[in-house]
């Protein structure tokens, strides 16, 4: 099930498949909790392009995360980085998307609670 949009956000570079998220927790580093990480969302499988930099991934088992990608050792299976919290190696990816903008954002008490949260 795709989230529906829960607040507008100018972005000049939009497309009609600019998609945010908002950041939940710390660790990230320097970014904040509840900026909002823009990215294109096409849904496709990890690509040379998002390798080393900070993405929304979306692994097999449903999550959806903000991690730098790093390529795994093992086939179809990615590292995904954090700056500050436990690293998780070799896992398998449904798509990847780099992130394309981040804005810092302080949404109100009713877009807070309709905003889906990546980790």
């Amino acid at each position: 099930m795709k989230p529906q949009p829960v607040a507008s956000v100018a972005y000049p570079q939009q497309t009609p498949h600019t998609a945010a998220r908002m950041l939940r927790g710390h660790r990230m580093g320097a970014l904040k909790d509840g900026w909002l990480l823009l990215y294109e969302a096409l849904d496709r499988p990890p690509a040379e392009a998002a390798v080393d930099e900070l993405c929304i991934v979306q692994t097999a088992d449903h999550r959806c995360l903000a991690r730098i990608l790093k390529r795994g050792r093992r086939p179809n299976c990615w590292d995904l980085l954090t700056v500050t919290g436990e690293q998780e190696l070799d896992v398998p990816v449904t798509w990847a998307e780099p992130v394309t903008l981040i804005l810092p954002f302080k949404p109100s008490d009713e877009q807070a609670l309709r905003m889906l949260p990546v980790a």
